[in-house]
């Protein structure tokens, strides 16, 4: 019975802020994925990296009607710092088909990345760093 006490309110208490969260979620006024790769492209960035920002920031948001914004913080809208930050770049990555740049690059950038708006520009850059290096690099002679 005493368990029960216990367990209403805290029952309660999250169906209410899980409640608030989809309301909020709802009304925040994100864009859609279309929009979205539309603003990025039209800044001369590729489609299929403005799209893997777009869907990497809905999984870690965690609610199906989420939808990005340009202004979204890194940290107080996905949590994004340390560790957190590190696993999220390396799925973008990896969706992208690219390497996740070296300790040394990541560290010095990441504090210059704050917004979403500032994301996909770097992925861009990395993505491009990538294929000029994979462009200079010797090809291997087949016999």
């Amino acid at each position: 019975m005493d368990l029960l006490k216990f367990l209403l309110p805290l029952l309660a208490a999250l169906a209410a802020w899980w409640l608030y969260r989809r309301h909020q979620v709802r009304n925040r006024g994100g864009l859609s994925r279309e929009d979205f790769t539309a603003h990025f492209v039209g800044l001369g960035n590729d489609a299929d990296v403005a799209e893997a920002v777009y869907d990497w920031c809905r999984v870690y948001a965690r609610w199906q009607e989420f939808q990005p914004r340009l202004d979204d913080d890194l940290v107080g809208v996905y949590g994004l710092k340390g560790k957190h930050f590190d696993e999220f770049m390396t799925d973008v990555f990896l969706f992208c088909d690219l390497d996740y740049p070296e300790e040394g690059i990541r560290e010095s950038r990441r504090p210059k990345i704050a917004t979403v708006s500032e994301l996909v520009p770097w992925v861009q850059e990395a993505r491009a760093k990538q294929l000029r290096s994979e462009a200079s690099s010797p090809q291997s002679s087949q016999p």
